[in-house]
């Protein structure tokens, strides 16, 4: 059974870390790694939503601890960008 994430990443500031730069970079490079069966991004007008289903929860650890992940997490710290996930197994 392959797990969805759901997540929201809120800005209050756009000429912070946390730019489009990282954000795209992170989807294309997730997108690519081992147990990705999706990754859709998409723009909100005060930040992100990213939806996004893995095989297993291997495939989602491995993703959580790519430097890619980490990058994107630095840069929502240095901003006080809220960070928001939810998790469903896909039936």
């Amino acid at each position: 059974m392959s797990i969805v994430v759901y997540a929201q990443i809120t800005i209050e500031k756009t000429d912070g870390c946390l730019t489009k730069k990282i954000i795209r970079d992170l989807a294309k490079l997730s997108r690519r790694e081992k147990g990705c069966i999706q990754y859709d991004l998409m723009a909100k007008e005060n930040g992100y939503i990213v939806l996004q289903e893995w095989e297993n929860n291997q495939a989602l650890e491995l993703h959580k601890n790519s430097e890619n992940f980490k990058r994107l997490i630095e840069a929502i710290a240095l901003d006080n960008a809220s960070f928001s996930l939810n998790f469903s197994d896909k039936l």
